[in-house]
């Protein structure tokens, strides 16, 4: 009892907010299709992933920290062994059935990567990290799921390794010439392939092709640099597009979307979910939606300020990275501002795999504030005792 008082009342009540403006979204997405009852189906998602949420938040943070090792070694096996016996959908193998219910590994490889990086983060203590023996391993921790994920072929879930990494290097204490040549580099590399696209796009999109079947790729970053295009298979986008600004101020009402329930836009219940928020809630519904989203992240960053343990402190940082770049690229890839890819919008989108391990990363959020009174102590090689 004394640790459940201890629960940050904010979160869990945006939490359970959440749950009830996801579950109404549902099921307005899929109202009159053979999908109904999707809607059900995600509250027993949240009412497990409430489950979780307490388990991981009444668990001693330090104790994930001290298993970083062999969570990261069970979240590459589960990766690895997807690639085997895996279930594909829609051309990507990343899913184990389990009858009626899936689980996607590059989901819970996001909660093991921050989980990792915290861990060996937490042995400089705060000390600034070397670019030899703290970047590249970090690098190297990261490049392993990375690869595994892409090769599935997962390019939503793949680049959100990328951001956690981005963001934990940051708060790590990562030194500002590194981050200086880092920049400079990406800054080069990204406009050599912007100055070179026209000539790379049909040989990158064979290789992509031949290596991933997914040659539509360059299709989705040339509808980014050349929106006049028009490609057929970016048909996806303008539809999406067009159906979020019909909304307007307050949007067209529950249940009234036109875009929405004449089927122009496909998986609308799930990485498509925004564009049901803003065509039938039109601006304000977008934002308050957005609003909601800042406040979970104001009150994870109050947590950390307010930590002791460094570790804790990443923990907390690298689940504000993971909400954070799922947001922007979710919300941003609908409205044209970054290339399309999949990946679903945080405690919104319909699925089980990405909410579980969402709740499962605000459990220790909520961990960390349960146990910061708890004595913090140090033993041989930066190991809490």
């Amino acid at each position: 009892m004394r640790k459940l008082k201890r629960l940050d009342a904010a979160i869990v009540a945006l939490l359970a907010a959440m749950a009830a403006f996801s579950t109404a979204l549902i099921y307005s997405a899929v109202y009159g299709t053979p999908n109904e009852g999707l809607h059900v189906r995600n509250l027993i998602h949240y009412a497990a992933g409430f489950g979780l949420f307490l388990a991981v938040a009444m668990l001693d943070y330090r104790r994930l920290l001290r298993a970083a090792p062999y969570l990261y070694a069970a979240g590459v096996l589960l990766l690895l062994l997807v690639l085997r016996f895996g279930t594909e959908i829609n051309g990507s193998r990343g899913w184990f059935r389990f009858g009626g219910f899936s689980f996607q590994p590059a989901e819970a490889a996001k909660f093991v990567l921050v989980i990792a990086l915290s861990a060996f983060l937490g042995r400089r203590r705060g000390e600034p990290l070397r670019f030899w023996r703290d970047w590249v391993p970090l690098g190297a921790l990261v490049a392993v799921p990375f690869t595994l994920t892409i090769v599935q072929p997962d390019l939503g879930n793949a680049v959100i390794y990328l951001f956690i990494l981005v963001a934990m290097l940051w708060v790590g204490q990562a030194k500002y010439t590194h981050v200086a040549a880092a920049l400079v580099v990406v800054a080069v590399v990204a406009a050599l392939f912007v100055v070179s696209f026209e000539d790379l796009r049909e040989p990158l999109r064979a290789l992509l092709e031949r290596w991933l079947h997914k040659g539509h790729w360059v299709d989705r970053i040339d509808m980014f640099l050349n929106p006049e295009a028009g490609r057929a298979d970016v048909y996806h986008v303008e539809k999406a597009y067009i159906a979020i600004g019909s909304g307007r101020w307050i949007g067209d009402g529950f249940l009234q979307g036109n875009s929405v329930h004449k089927r122009f836009i496909p998986y609308v219940y799930s990485d498509s979910i925004v564009v049901v928020a803003g065509e039938e809630f039109g601006f304000v519904g977008m934002s308050v939606l957005l609003l909601a989203y800042f406040l979970l992240i104001y009150r994870m960053i109050l947590i950390a300020i307010q930590c002791r343990d460094f570790r804790g402190a990443y923990l907390i940082s690298g689940t504000i990275a993971l909400v954070a770049s799922q947001v922007f690229l979710n919300v941003g890839m609908h409205l044209k501002l970054v290339p399309f890819t999949g990946i679903t919008l945080p405690l919104i989108s319909y699925g089980g795999s990405s909410l579980l391990v969402l709740m499962a990363g605000f459990g220790v959020v909520a961990s960390v504030r349960v146990h910061q009174e708890e004595p913090l102590l140090y033993a041989v090689g930066d190991k809490a005792s």
